[in-house]
């Protein structure tokens, strides 16, 4: 089954991933379709990557209640 954010009235949507889209290495078609569905949805969609061998850490906060839905700080350790 896939998901439909829009059938079901998600506020926002979150995408997680192994690849770097901004390296260039992942599927183009892939990062295109992305692009499109997120454009299409017209609510906040946060992409989470790794790959990219620099560890970042961030806290996010998820609040449907706000109208970005998503806040994040960085952590340091």
């Amino acid at each position: 089954m896939a998901f439909r954010p829009k059938a079901t009235s998600a506020p926002a949507v979150m995408v997680i991933w192994q690849d770097d889209p901004f390296n260039g290495s992942s599927d183009a078609s892939l990062v295109a379709t992305l692009k499109s569905r997120t454009i299409k949805f017209g609510k906040p969609v946060v992409l989470v990557h790794g790959d990219s061998h620099k560890f970042t850490w961030v806290k996010a906060t998820v609040d449907p209640d706000s109208p970005g839905v998503f806040s994040f700080i960085s952590v340091t350790s």
